[in-house]
């Protein structure tokens, strides 16, 4: 066990950086009498830390561990799932499924969800 750590540490710079987005679930369902499958989005909001990826930064010392549009922080209270999608300011954007719901650790103490968006294009944000 790390000493000194807590959730609450996360939690302090969450209250200083989130933001309300709106978050659209994801649901498939199948068509019981032609078999072709539609995807469903549910609307609701949360509270995230929404950071835009910025093309300056494409060659990052660390290396490259997935390309994402944007990125997104969260409480490990929330569901966060791939194929879900985030609206913010306008844009759609949808959480890959390379990263599906990433729980960052200090030590054994969980802080926080990451997860890499793609911006879809042509989708509307209604």
């Amino acid at each position: 066990m790390v000493e000194g750590v807590s959730s609450q540490d996360f939690s302090q710079i969450f209250s200083d950086l989130k933001r309300t987005v709106t978050y659209k679930t994801a649901a498939k369902t199948t068509s019981n009498i032609t078999g072709t499958e539609k995807l469903t989005y549910t609307d609701s909001t949360k509270n995230i830390v929404f950071l835009k990826r910025s093309q300056r930064f494409i060659f990052d010392r660390e290396g490259i561990v997935e390309l994402g549009d944007a990125y997104l922080m969260a409480p490990t209270t929330e569901t966060i799932a791939k194929g879900d999608r985030v609206v913010v300011d306008g844009e759609t954007y949808e959480i890959t499924p390379m990263d599906l719901s990433v729980i960052r650790k200090f030590g054994s103490t969980s802080m926080f969800i990451f997860a890499t968006l793609r911006k879809t294009i042509g989708v509307q944000a209604v």
